[in-house]
């Protein structure tokens, strides 16, 4: 499925000194749409998002085309997303925590996660759900026990096991920096402002070696001491990410991009209903108006079923001549 009518991503500077920044990232984003088939992906999102009210997408590194990793968009059926309920961007840029429960086979899982396999089954058998005889694995786990309905923790049939993916942020102690490169303002750890700070002295006792030397400088190239740090302490916004299967936590680290500061899925979203606090889409709309046209159709077929038996009708003016409907009318 290809929209006829594709949009491109374009990025404009604020000044004219923006403009190569801008047009660098446009080539990017081109890249990535046509490298990695993300027109496909994006066109996936738009439908799912205006007929069933959500549509994910989220940009992954493929590491199998490209050991360096290929940058790509990928499509996520919103039945495996779990967003915050209190969210009403309709990009999802004001949620807390977002979670995304994906079926994934146990050589996956302990490829990914060393000793997955031995952590789950042991949970599985501390739980009191024990193998089956045959050989064949476990019987369906459920989220809820006994409630069929509820989603699957393991599924028998298949060998898959529901891995949650978990995004929230934390608000901790930090540092606001000046940034000299790019003249912007970076959040920094406690550790990571230590760490700033120490090179920045290295800097300037190195400076202070080469004044002290009494080595001759050309006046034109000659180098000023380094300024102190321009920082601030205050609290900064920290994402996180967690893997989890089966009440097993596989992992919990930070996130590897520290300028990240919201959840990497985003969903496009049709209408928000206030009562049902929901994303909803144009088919709850339209369900209404089939339905009616439904009934309508059934009770003029009904009406044209029953007119054999029955007397003609019609509004006052219709039959200009009696005897011949009466006569020559079957």
């Amino acid at each position: 499925e290809e929209r006829s009518n594709r949009q491109e991503i374009k990025v404009f500077g604020e000044s004219a000194e923006d403009d190569p920044a801008a047009q660098g990232m446009n080539l990017i984003f081109k890249w990535i749409d046509d490298v990695g088939n993300g027109q496909f992906h994006l066109s996936r999102q738009f439908k799912h998002g205006i007929v069933c009210g959500e549509g994910w997408i989220a940009p992954q590194f493929d590491r199998l085309d490209d050991p360096e990793g290929l940058i790509k968009l990928e499509w996520v059926d919103e039945d495996e997303m779990f967003d915050d309920p209190l969210s009403t961007c309709p990009v999802s840029s004001d949620s807390r925590r977002t979670q995304r429960a994906k079926m994934i086979s146990e050589q996956e899982g302990e490829a990914r996660w060393p000793g997955f396999r031995e952590k789950v089954r042991q949970k599985a058998f501390k739980n009191g759900i024990p193998a089956e005889t045959d050989g064949s694995g476990y019987r369906d786990i459920y989220s809820t026990p006994e409630d069929t309905k509820s989603p699957k923790i393991f599924d028998a049939k298949k060998k898959l096991w529901s891995v949650l993916e978990t995004w929230w942020y934390q608000i901790e102690p930090g540092w606001v920096m000046v940034d000299e490169k790019t003249n912007l303002l970076v959040e920094l750890t406690d550790k990571e402002f230590e760490e700033a700070k120490e090179t920045r002295k290295q800097e300037q006792l190195e400076h202070l070696r080469d004044v002290m030397s009494g080595e001759p400088m050309d006046a034109m190239f000659q180098p000023t001491m380094p300024q102190p740090l321009q920082a601030v302490q205050r609290p900064i916004k920290r994402m996180y990410q967690a893997f989890s299967a089966y009440d097993v936590l596989l992992a919990k680290n930070p996130s590897p991009l520290k300028k990240l500061k919201r959840s990497p899925y985003v969903p496009f979203r049709c209408i928000w209903d206030k009562v049902q606090k929901d994303w909803f889409g144009i088919v709850r709309s339209i369900v209404d108006p089939q339905r009616q046209h439904n009934v309508e159709q059934s009770v003029i077929i009904q009406l044209m079923q029953l007119m054999p038996k029955a007397s003609w009708m019609g509004p006052k003016g219709s039959f200009h001549n009696k005897a011949e409907w009466q006569t020559k009318i079957a």
